[in-house]
Formats: C-alpha cells, sequence, structure tokens
C-alpha cells in the first residue's frame, strides 16, 4: 500500500523465502510481482542485530556469517510472526510432541501424536485467525466424536456454516 503512495520499500525476510509457510513457487511468484511493483525484496539476510535512531529516522544494522550491513529508512516495521505459548501446557506429560517451533503437532485429522487427543487453533501454529480456529474446533471435535466409527469417517475437510 505504501508502495502504491510512492514510498521506496524495502522488505527483509531472514528466512529463504518472503512466504515460508506457502509452497516455493507461490514465494517466488509474489516476490516478483513485489520487485516488478518497485518493492525491493531481500531474502535470507541474515539476523538483525540492532535499530539505532538516526537523523533521518532508523538504521536497522544486521549480518550474515561474519558480512555486517545496515540499511537507513525513515520509518521501520518489523514483523517476527507467531510464537507458540505452550510451555506451561506440560504436553511431553501426555506424550502430545511439538514441532521445532513448538507449536502441537498434527495430522489432516488434527489428530496430535497421541490418538485421542486432538487439536485445534492457535497452538497448531496452522492460519492464526479466528474463522481457522473455529473451522478448526469444529474438525477436531468432529474428528473425536467420531474417532471409533469406520476408518475414513474422520474427515479434516468439514465446513462450518
Amino acid at each position: 500500500m505504501f508502495n502504491a503512495f510512492g514510498a521506496q520499500i524495502r522488505l527483509f525476510q531472514s528466512g529463504p523465502r518472503i512466504l515460508p509457510t506457502e509452497g516455493e513457487d507461490v514465494s517466488t511468484a509474489v516476490a516478483a510481482a513485489f520487485r516488478e511493483s518497485g518493492t525491493a525484496v531481500r531474502e535470507d539476510f541474515g539476523s538483525i542485530e540492532s535499530f539505532e535512531e538516526t537523523p533521518a529516522g532508523i538504521r536497522m544494522h544486521f549480518s550474515k556469517n561474519t558480512d555486517r550491513e545496515s540499511a537507513q529508512a525513515m520509518l521501520a516495521v518489523v514483523a517476527i510472526g507467531w510464537v507458540a505459548n505452550t510451555a506451561e501446557l506440560e504436553l511431553s506429560k501426555a506424550g502430545v510432541e511439538i514441532n521445532a517451533r513448538g507449536f502441537i503437532s498434527i495430522d489432516e485429522f488434527l489428530r496430535t501424536s497421541v490418538a485421542n487427543i486432538f487439536a485445534a487453533g492457535d497452538v497448531t501454529g496452522r492460519l492464526m485467525l479466528v474463522p481457522q480456529a473455529i473451522q478448526d474446533g469444529f474438525v477436531a471435535a468432529t474428528n473425536a466424536a467420531f474417532r471409533d466409527e469406520a476408518p475414513g469417517s474422520a474427515c479434516a475437510d468439514w465446513q462450518f456454516h
């Protein structure tokens, strides 16, 4: 949006793609569209070391391996992603596995590593939006209620209306 009003935009992504949860083709296409519109996109730039206030705005210092760089801007917006808040749930006591980011690992039926425990919403690390959480809650509850039915009766793509 700011780019459309003439602001120079630079997007820095610490990972190899700007949309890490989407397919590589989608991420590549979106990055290319940003670049074509005039937004500078820098993926896999390293990690932010610090920010400092300057007379013209703010400077971000970052590094990758032993290379140290900085970028100057009038304004910096930082979005670091979601962090799992599952530590106090003591999931390991129930045998429920978490992934590398600390979210509860689930299959396509929202079943955890323990067959009779299902998970839905933000604790899974999927789309963290209320409509998605409502949908996931419905799917998890349905699958939990019908888990003893014939194989395949549990469903991952129920629609909530």
